[in-house]
């Protein structure tokens, strides 16, 4: 009797790329949770670089001939990725990371809505974060709109990493990769690139469990990551016309990673630089601008939120905004506000 992938090889529609470093603790959870998809249609590729703990005796176990092992010596997550990409057979790529979980509807649903929608290069998911023991945590979610996904670029990675699906005509027409200069924060500086030229989507919908754990590469090389992640933001507002110094940069990234300090100076450094990007826009036509006013208006409103220690000011500062009107509160988070503040609700201002 056949098995269920039978005939989907060698020219599969899905190439699933991981790749693993000494990644035995979670590997078996992860590539598990990818032969088990209900999706069948696809080749795993994953490149083993150069784990010298049980990882390759943990691939090596599987009998199953969707999954090819690429060993090599260890050449860091950006080369190793470059070359799966390059050697990668199928309509679209699959990301997954040996630490993670795809629920079984992840392939099928991000290949039924590529194929629904052929102006989108990239698609990825809303993500659930567990534990070192699989105890779930807390849902990630990400802005689903190309319009806004575009928008949240100005700041962070719209699209979680692992839960992303690639259309490789995308990546092949347009000479695209990740680039060898970023050993971290690959991803981000990929969907900027992708974005200059086609959409972006996230689905609305949880199918990916994402593993924190102490051992993770955010948790190991947060510096490194920030730093790199500051280089993609720089060339973002540059594409809009804004060429940031270090110390704007420096404001810009504090904005974006939530890093506010609870000072009227910091708001009025950063509501002057939020409106400069803004009148940026308004130049340049970039972005969507009511995609667009709602990230800045959400950063504003986060920022002003955390400086409810300096009472009625920081009502004040944030109501006296355009932004303001952009990211008006729900009415119990503006009592919220207001009770941090100090403030009586429904007092005049």
């Amino acid at each position: 009797m056949p098995m269920p992938w039978a005939g989907a090889m060698p020219d599969p529609r899905v190439t699933v790329l991981m790749s693993v470093y000494n990644g035995e603790r979670y590997l078996r959870d992860a590539v598990d949770s990818i032969c088990s998809q209900t999706f069948k249609d696809f080749e795993f590729l994953i490149i083993d670089d150069g784990s010298r703990d049980d990882t390759p005796n943990i691939l090596k176990s599987y009998d199953d001939p969707r999954i090819r092992v690429i060993g090599q010596e260890n050449s860091g997550l950006t080369k190793s990725l470059r070359r799966g990409m390059s050697m990668a057979s199928g309509e679209y790529v699959a990301r997954m990371d040996a630490d993670d979980i795809s629920l079984p509807e992840r392939l099928r649903k991000q290949v039924e809505f590529l194929d629904d929608h052929p102006a989108v290069a990239v698609c990825g998911t809303w993500m659930e974060t567990i534990g070192p023991d699989g105890a779930p945590g807390t849902q990630l979610e990400f802005p689903v709109g190309t319009d806004r996904i575009k928008c949240r670029l100005l700041f962070d990675s719209p699209l979680a990493h692992p839960t992303v699906m690639i259309r490789m005509s995308v990546m092949r027409r347009e000479q695209l990769n990740y680039d060898e200069e970023y050993v971290y924060a690959q991803d981000y500086a990929l969907w900027a690139a992708i974005s200059r030229k086609h959409e972006l989507a996230n689905l609305a919908e949880v199918l990916c469990r994402y593993r924190l754990h102490t051992d993770m590469a955010g948790a190991l090389h947060q510096t490194e990551q920030r730093r790199a992640a500051d280089r993609v933001r720089q060339d973002v507002l540059r594409q809009l016309g804004l060429d940031a110094d270090q110390e704007t940069l420096a404001l810009h990234s504090a904005i974006a990673v939530g890093n506010f300090q609870a000072t009227e100076a910091f708001l009025f450094r950063a509501h002057d630089w939020l409106m400069k990007i803004a009148k940026a826009n308004d130049k340049h036509g970039l972005y969507d601008q009511a995609a667009l006013n709602a990230e800045l208006a959400a950063r504003w409103t986060a920022m002003c939120y955390h400086a409810t220690a300096l009472g009625i000011k920081a009502w004040m500062i944030f109501s006296g905004s355009p932004l303001s009107g952009d990211g008006r509160l729900p009415l119990l988070k503006k009592m919220k506000f207001l009770l941090r503040g100090g403030l009586k609700y429904g007092t005049k201002h």
